[in-house]
């Protein structure tokens, strides 16, 4: 999970226009603060308006103690995310801790949004669900999805 988080997005990996409209007509925009999440936010083209927060980092994953096993890593990343649902979390912030750290992303970003008018995220995946189901207990609903992969993008409206 390290590497990952060390990883830069690859140039190449070029964003889709509309997200690029998107999150260059937002005053304001968050990102995880690990490099994938800045070299995003430098694609974009984006720079003054983005801040770096630690609280969008993903949520971790932790190794099930299996050290023979050899599977694909998609495998080993949907049993990872199985075994952390299911409270198995040595060593790595437990699921009950992330979903804390969402709702209290979800309270920033609605106060925000109050306070700008529109605030936008660079976060990633399991991390942007949990937040996306706090928002949604906040009173916000989910306008547009564009996918689950790299560059998609989820749209709350309040």
């Amino acid at each position: 999970m390290k590497a990952y988080d060390e990883a830069e997005v690859l140039p190449d990996a070029f964003p889709p226009q509309e997200h690029i409209d998107l999150m260059r007509s937002l005053p304001l925009v968050f990102t995880s603060g690990v490099p994938r999440s800045e070299s995003s936010a430098r694609l974009l083209g984006l720079s003054t308006q983005v801040m770096a927060d630690g609280l969008l980092v993903e949520a971790p994953l932790p190794t099930p103690p299996l050290p023979l096993l050899r599977m694909h890593i998609d495998a080993w990343w949907t049993l990872s995310r199985i075994v952390w649902l299911s409270g198995y979390a040595p060593g790595c912030e437990h699921r009950r801790d992330t979903g804390k750290r969402a709702r209290k992303v979800a309270g920033i970003l609605d106060e925000l949004a109050v306070k700008h008018g529109s605030v936008g995220v660079l976060a990633h995946g399991w991390t942007n669900h949990l937040i996306g189901l706090s928002l949604r207990r906040l009173g916000w609903s989910k306008r547009e999805r564009s996918g689950y992969g790299p560059w998609s993008r989820l749209v709350f409206v309040k």
